[in-house]
């Protein structure tokens, strides 16, 4: 039989291990708990990152698109301006209109704009017509359905002995 010292030595050798094993088990448990939650933060984080990265694709990939419609859109534009040769042309154009509606006109070119960002330039002109105010304003009205950009930037409109005179400013779009 088992002596009453031998079951205390043996109970408290079994409490010794078990209290071990449990010190270990609540360190291995605490250790991996510990380190799941620095898990669990890495991964939100990646995740976040993740997100993050797939907007910036998805904003790229938009953005590829929309350069592809701007070129092609800036080719028409670009086929649409005359070249700088053919700027004379645009202002015999113009004079052939001002002829057409009866005015009479005084045309001078002015200075060269260019536009480093766009690539488009232009040539600024002043142009004094004399005349009715209805064939003006069937002038204004051509020189809009004009296929190339003529942009009139002023106009000064007084009333004269035989009509009125209008001064205005612009320029002629180019390549």
């Amino acid at each position: 039989m088992i002596s009453q010292t031998d079951l205390k030595k043996d109970l408290k050798k079994q409490l010794l291990v078990g209290v071990v094993i449990s010190v270990l088990f609540l360190g291995v448990s605490g250790f991996l708990f510990w380190k799941i939650q620095n898990l669990s933060s890495e991964i939100l984080v990646l995740r976040k990152e993740i997100l993050r990265n797939q907007q910036l694709f998805d904003n790229f990939s938009i953005l590829k698109i929309q350069k592809r419609q701007v070129v092609s859109i800036q080719q028409k534009i670009f086929n649409i301006l005359p070249a700088k040769e053919d700027v004379l042309v645009v202002a015999g154009n113009i004079e052939l209109l001002v002829n057409n509606l009866n005015l009479r006109q005084s045309f001078t070119f002015g200075a060269e704009y260019d536009d480093k960002n766009s690539g488009v330039s232009s040539v600024g002109f002043s142009l004094t017509l004399s005349g009715d105010l209805e064939d003006f304003l069937e002038y204004l009205k051509k020189i809009e359905n004009f296929p190339q950009f003529v942009q009139l930037g002023s106009i000064e409109i007084t009333k004269a002995d035989s009509g009125y005179q209008i001064n205005s400013a612009g320029r002629i779009y180019k390549k």
